[in-house]
């Protein structure tokens, strides 16, 4: 195989799929740098992990170790726990999940774990999302269910303030009448397979507003409600009529879906924390006795909630004094314009407040108190934010390994980079907080089963690789008795990663590659010139029906579309929030976050900014920094409390900003000088961002897709060619060092060769 490879306007010979990594050093002696170049040391976290599936908790301390020590061989370095549904005929074998049974499962193979050198995390659930029996109605999830009476002045309501919940359970092959109370006495769980369950009956009141058709403070009638639904309030005979808004605690139907034996019941309740911690009190029952010694996480698969009637969680029984507290007003006073038909701005931003209290409760009072939880343990959490109604970036940021998701196999090569896009939500949170590791759930469903090939489990991992990721987990692995005969157990949204597939010996070629990736890919730090600003509230802004945005892979993230172009053009990137930009710094020339250092600061076509953000913008100018807009500077504040006072100032910073004296255009781009740095306004972002000073990798025009990453040493680049021919010519990287000496290793084989730098493109 040829050697001489050229690289920093580098020759090189990439062969269709194939990929190379580059690392560029500073080399003191003469010579040849690839003999002083090796692979990094390889750990359980550089090779692939996979979700391990344990269909109805069937497992042998035998059959436990006999599996395990196969997984070993194949070159796994971890196993993920999660158990499912169990098999038909099986049901004496049956092992009910956090039983004492399968907690001395979990404890061996903790013990086989640190013999065989793989590491273990665990669900803290069964299938997805999390919850169990052992959630109670008060602690399940919750949506806003309200019912409008009339009481005309001088009477009294004459009907009981009470709303009664029809049901509903699905499949539809279930009937309600089959479902005992508690839901855990219900005989046939697993084969019943429930996925969406309300039972029948009244709903606990949780506020009564009055509203008088004349001019008049709203009333709280909540206290005046007795048991039986009785309002002891009289209208007042001067009030004119009185629109009562009764607002219930609406029962969500969301179980598990596809609940291990033991595992069946409600989804708890994600905006409580006192639901949260009700619900992992199970498992510090469970753990009482033991030290769970060699487990490294505990995981949360995506959230996946509001995939039932009546279609979102979206309240809690607490949320109008959390709603209070966090947005500075008493949302229960604007009832009839929150839900109302009639479209406003103010109801638009009484939705965008409504909105961002939600994402707050899902960081403050899920994520934050299960990563508490899990820390007293001494553990760390991988989280899976997407799919929530929460702002991603900061969801993903709570965790020790934010974890994104591929699924499928794209249609084409746009629809795969819009996903790949999507992914970085998560790279990018662990890259501006400083974590090592962002993690995927890789090679969901790519096929049916044994139809996926390598090949194409390879290229799903690169793109994962493209998005910034560096630890693959493989989805997924089903544990399958010794003693079952070929197929053995299998789970139906598998690639199937275990030794009943053909290509099982084969295995091990392909997770030499992503060990050997992932042995670069997670040293040294990211080295991205830009930061995107995500611009959720513009989301949050949006009219229509009410519900509240979800952010799925696959779906549309705030800032995806300027992020699918900055990839296409060559520059390296990583989104950041609004909580997030708080903490960026401009010092030596650079933005610094997360031990990282960038350029320029990305606004894309944003209408609703908070002050707090605007004014940080300022600063980071201010300070020196580069900050390129799109199109036009954002024109408003978004959300509803205080807002004269906020948008007065917002129009008063803005109009400091753009002083005639400090402004100038030329060529279509408006320059704004503040301080050390500038703004730069125009349409076209690769013409922004060169007068910006940014970097831009001539590698995309060359058909070669890239990572780059910087060590001590030099950067080191992730190079994929997924054209159909042969590259064979100079490549051009944005890095320029004094003197370099370059290596290309090939990931696929181990090899490492020399690789001749062209002169004239050095410092």
């Amino acid at each position: 195989m040829q050697r001489k490879t050229d690289l920093m306007q580098k020759r090189f010979k990439i062969i269709g799929w194939c990929f190379a990594l580059v690392a560029l050093h500073v080399c003191a002696a003469c010579g040849s740098f690839a003999a002083e170049l090796a692979w990094p040391e390889v750990t359980q976290e550089t090779k692939p992990w996979t979700r391990w599936w344990w269909l109805g908790n069937i497992c042998t301390d035998a059959g436990l170790q006999a599996a395990m020590e196969q997984y070993a061989a194949a070159g796994l370095g971890g196993l993920e726990i999660t158990p499912l549904y169990g098999v038909r005929g099986e049901e004496e074998k049956f092992i009910p999940y956090l039983s004492l049974e399968w907690v001395d499962r979990l404890e061996f193979v903790l013990k086989e774990g640190k013999r065989l050198g793989l590491g273990i995390d665990m669900n803290n659930g069964t299938g997805w999302p999390f919850g169990g029996p052992w959630v109670t109605p008060e602690d399940t999830c919750k949506y806003l269910a309200y019912k409008k009476f009339t009481v005309r002045a001088g009477e009294k309501l004459a009907e009981p303030v009470v709303m009664i919940e029809k049901g509903m359970v699905s499949p539809r092959s279930v009937s309600l009448s089959q479902i005992k109370e508690p839901f855990g006495k219900t005989l046939d769980l697993q084969k019943l397979a429930i996925d969406n369950l309300k039972m029948p009956g009244p709903l606990k009141l949780n506020t009564l507003m009055a509203f008088s058709d004349q001019a008049g403070e709203p009333l709280n009638l909540t206290d005046k409600v007795a048991n039986d639904g009785t309002l002891n309030w009289m209208a007042p005979a001067d009030g004119g009529a009185w629109t009562l808004y009764a607002v219930f605690d609406g029962l969500h139907s969301r179980m598990v879906k596809r609940a291990a034996p033991g595992g069946e019941g409600h989804a708890p309740d994600h905006f409580s924390a006192a639901a949260i911690q009700h619900y992992l009190a199970k498992f510090d029952e469970a753990f009482k006795e033991q030290k769970l010694d060699g487990l490294r996480a505990f995981f949360c698969d995506s959230y996946e909630v509001d995939e039932a009637t009546p279609g979102e969680a979206n309240f809690t029984p607490k949320f109008f004094d959390e709603f209070q507290r966090r947005r500075g007003y008493d949302l229960r006073l604007h009832l009839p314009e929150l839900l109302g038909s009639e479209q406003s701005d103010e109801k638009t931003r009484l939705l965008c407040d409504w909105r961002e209290t939600i994402s707050d409760l899902l960081l403050d009072n899920f994520t934050n108190t299960w990563r508490q939880w899990a820390a007293a343990y001494g553990k760390i959490v991988r989280y899976q934010a997407h799919g929530s109604p929460g702002n991603v970036l900061d969801l993903y940021a709570a965790a020790d390994i934010p974890e994104t998701e591929g699924y499928g196999r794209p249609t084409d090569a746009a629809a795969e980079l819009k996903e790949q896009v999507a992914m970085m939500y998560a790279s990018s949170a662990a890259h501006v907080t400083g974590k090592q590791l962002a993690s995927s759930e890789t090679c969901t469903w790519l096929d049916d089963h044994f139809l996926t090939t390598l090949g194409h489990a390879k290229h799903r991992i690169d793109t994962h690789f493209l998005a910034g990721i560096n630890h693959v987990v493989y989805h997924g692995t089903t544990y399958s008795p010794p003693e079952e005969g070929w197929p053995g157990f299998l789970f139906y949204a598998a690639v199937e990663f275990c030794p009943a597939n053909p290509w099982w010996d084969d295995f091990a070629a392909l997770n030499q590659y992503v060990t050997r990736c992932q042995s670069f890919l997670q040293t040294g730090q990211p080295d991205n010139d830009v930061l995107v600003y995500a611009p959720f509230y513009d989301r949050w802004m949006q009219r229509g029906n009410g519900k509240m945005p979800h952010f799925v892979i696959g779906g549309s993230f705030p800032g995806q579309d300027v992020g699918q172009e900055l990839v296409k053009t060559g520059y390296c990137f990583d989104f950041i929030s609004d909580q997030l930009l708080q903490n960026v710094a401009y010092l030596g020339g650079k933005l610094h976050k997360g031990g990282n250092r960038y350029q320029a600061i990305v606004l894309p076509e944003t209408n609703y900014v908070p002050l707090a953000t605007m004014e940080k913008l300022i600063g980071l100018a201010n300070d020196g920094a580069a900050i390129v807009v799109q199109k036009s500077l954002p024109g408003d504040v978004p959300g509803f409390g205080d807002l004269d006072v906020r948008r007065t100032q917002f129009k008063s910073v803005m109009a400091a900003l753009r002083q005639s004296s400090n402004e100038h255009e030329e060529n279509g781009v408006v320059q704004i000088s503040v301080g050390e740095g500038r703004f730069l306004i125009g349409k076209h972002l690769p013409e922004l961002l060169s007068l910006g000073r940014v970097r831009q990798e001539k590698l995309r025009e060359k058909g070669i897709e890239f990572v780059r990453r910087r060590e001590a040493q030099g950067p080191v680049y992730f190079l994929v060619n997924r054209c159909a021919d042969f590259f064979d010519g100079w490549a051009p990287l944005a890095v320029k060092m004094p003197k370099p000496s370059a290596a290309l290793l090939d990931p696929q084989n181990g090899h490492i060769g020399n690789a001749a730098v062209r002169g004239d493109d050095l410092k």
